[in-house]
């Protein structure tokens, strides 16, 4: 055996070894997340699709109530995984969250797979062990949100992208864009690679049309798969976009000061300010490098990889600024509810991304000033490998050391819905309506007819016009109380109100649901036969009150017509 055949072994059994030590990782931290954080609950918004999903195993299609057609979710494909628990008669959470566990290992896998060509075996199985080590992955692993499923399935795009499987490729960028449509914009850039990559060979007679081959066989599975569901869906909900579109995202002259905010503090938890900031300074010495370079034949073999190396980083991060600018463009997200979740959706094509800059530079200076031309065999495609593998140690370190607070005790206040909803299932009657803030565990534990007050499920709502919409808390903007007051239902729950009087028109305070503790139980919520002053309705409220727990949740009961 050849050292250069020896060396490979060695490097590939070093990269499965990190990947299957990072994939074991990733899953015992997923349950200790699950042991801590939710034990056995799911984040309120995944009970969104979660009653979808019921309501489809019930025959009443993926809407949220039965008989009003409204596309409440956004996420379709992971919605539409979320009903074979009901097919299968599994307990619906345990089976969720199996699914973000899955995708997790996928994520870690996947980053690796996407990454050793291109940096490097070492590199690649160290940044597969920093996503698995970040906090956030694990925890939304946990939660029942569609995150980690869709961030897998991006990366396996790009990664059979640059392995020429364009068939696979085009069938797991259609799966991502109906997990969620942005996935389009990423498909797009991958687009633009597979383009360049058949091009670059097409000339000549009679090489244009196999040149194509390439984009065909990348465009038309996703143009069936996609464009199929799309004109579906479009179809029957009668909306180019999903209904949470219309109650979140306003202009971009209202939107874009919080998008901003929420990227810097995403990137700031992250702890990748710093290493954004090295990539911007090496792509610009790699641009520069590019263009000082005088060799045509230069061009052939530029970096860690073989020649179509630069485009592939390229590609990487251009769906990262595409997609984060999206991010802006929307608004961004409620941070306080959902975290680091828009980053977390492209970390790993940015991690890959951010590392192959940094080599990508110091090979391209190399090259400008003259020197050999660096490849997989030789010492100075060692050396770009050697630092590859540094940088990455030091961007999985920062990924390890990251924070995800949102989603810290998130499951207090979805047990404590879910007890409400458990409480409303027991007492009250057929043809009951519910409103309430909290659109997720209350209706779809209840089983109740339910009228979300923000709008997210309810089309009434998400399509009236608001105001600067786009300057508030994402996603909590819109509100229509006469709509609401005017649909008369039994119940109506919301927050309890810090300032102000504690009453509704029409309703009565029936009982409020205390929003600290784990287990769901019907006998969390509290119930009220008097009006309680607004001092002791303080004193519950903080948790200093006559009984144990924090009541800072409220029901409210209709008491006339």
């Amino acid at each position: 055996m050849s050292a250069n055949t020896s060396r490979s072994v060695g490097a590939g059994a070093l990269f499965w070894a990190l990947v299957v030590s990072a994939s074991l990782v990733f899953v015992v931290r997923s349950v200790h997340a699950e042991q801590t954080q939710f034990f056995g609950v799911l984040f309120d918004d995944a009970y969104i699709s979660l009653r979808h999903a019921l309501n489809f195993w019930l025959g009443h299609g993926f809407n949220f109530n039965p008989g009003e057609r409204v596309e409440g979710y956004t996420n379709f494909l992971y919605t539409a995984l979320m009903s074979g628990a009901f097919f299968l008669d599994l307990p619906p959470e345990l089976w969720i969250k199996c699914i973000g566990v899955a995708s997790g290992v996928a994520v870690v896998v996947g980053t690796g797979v996407l990454a050793r060509p291109l940096v490097g075996p070492a590199a690649g199985g160290l940044l597969a062990l920093g996503l698995a080590l970040a906090e956030g992955l694990p925890l939304f692993a946990a939660s029942g949100m569609e995150t980690i499923l869709f961030a897998a399935l991006l990366t396996w795009g790009f990664a059979l992208v640059f392995r020429s499987w364009w068939v696979t490729a085009s069938v797991a960028f259609a799966l991502a864009a109906m997990a969620r449509m942005e996935a389009v914009l990423v498909y797009g850039v991958a687009g633009l690679y597979v383009l360049v990559f058949a091009l670059r060979g097409a000339v000549g007679p009679g090489r244009l049309r196999d040149g194509l081959r390439a984009p065909l066989a990348f465009a038309l599975p996703f143009g069936v798969l996609f464009g199929g569901f799309y004109a579906t869906r479009w179809s029957y909900y009668g909306h180019p976009f999903p209904n949470t579109y219309y109650a979140k995202v306003g202009s971009v002259s209202n939107s874009y000061e919080r998008g901003l905010e929420h990227l810097q503090l995403m990137t700031s938890h992250m702890g990748l300010r710093a290493a954004l900031g090295i990539a911007a300074l090496a792509v610009a010495v790699w641009l520069l490098a590019l263009c000082w370079r005088r060799r045509a034949a230069a061009r052939e073999n530029v970096g860690v990889g073989d020649a179509l190396w630069p485009a592939q980083v390229a590609a990487l991060l251009g769906a990262c600024g595409l997609y984060l600018a999206y991010t802006i463009r929307v608004g961004g997200d409620s941070h306080v509810t959902f975290g680091d979740r828009f980053l977390v959706h492209v970390l790993p094509l940015l991690a890959v991304g951010l590392v192959g800059s940094l080599a990508g530079a110091l090979s391209s200076v190399r090259l400008a000033v003259g020197g050999p031309r660096p490849s997989p065999v030789d010492t100075e495609s060692r050396w770009l490998r050697a630092v590859a593998t540094a940088a990455a140690a030091c961007l999985a370190l920062t990924l390890a050391l990251s924070r995800c607070p949102a989603l810290d005790r998130s499951f207090e206040g979805a047990s404590g819905w879910a007890s409400l909803g458990v409480y409303l299932r027991q007492t009250a009657e057929a043809g009951d309506v519910v409103a309430t803030t909290a659109a997720g565990a209350i209706p779809y534990f209840s089983r109740l007819q339910a009228i979300d007050m923000y709008g997210l499920a309810d089309p009434n709502i998400a399509h009236k016009e608001k105001p600067g919409l786009g300057r508030g808390l994402a996603a909590h903007e819109k509100m229509d109380m006469a709509y609401v007051l005017g649909r008369k239902p039994r119940y109506i729950a919301n927050w309890l109100p810090r300032r102000g009087p504690v009453r509704i028109e029409g309703y009565r305070l029936a009982g409020l649901v205390r929003m600290d503790g784990s287990v769901i139980d019907p006998a969390r919520v509290l119930q009220l036969d008097a009006q309680p002053t607004r001092q002791e309705l303080t004193r519950l409220r903080d948790g200093r009150g006559a009984v144990p727990g924090r009541y800072s949740f409220a029901l409210f009961e209709r008491v006339s017509d």
